[in-house]
């Protein structure tokens, strides 16, 4: 989910130069990976590519961090203590 999550933010931020052609602008906005092959030595595109994946790795790791704090609410109030409905 997570990954998904990441891809889908960086098919959305990336923003390659406009002299890139059609066909390396969709390759380049598939993935970092495919970015990365399109580039060769265009910094420009590089830079794109990384801010775009920072940007969505970001926002999956919140997500992330939102999702294990809900569990972990959910489980205290849950879980009953050792020793609570003993009797």
């Amino acid at each position: 989910m997570l990954g998904s999550l990441v891809t889908l933010g960086y098919q959305a931020r990336v923003a390659l130069p406009a002299d890139l052609t059609a066909a390396d602008r969709a390759q380049a906005s598939d993935s970092l990976a495919s970015a990365v092959a399109v580039a060769g030595d265009r910094a420009d595109v590089l830079d794109a590519a990384r801010e775009a994946f920072v940007a969505s790795l970001q926002v999956a790791c919140v997500v992330a961090a939102v999702l294990t704090a809900v569990a972990a609410l959910v489980a205290w109030r849950l879980i009953p203590a050792e020793g609570k409905n003993a009797g």
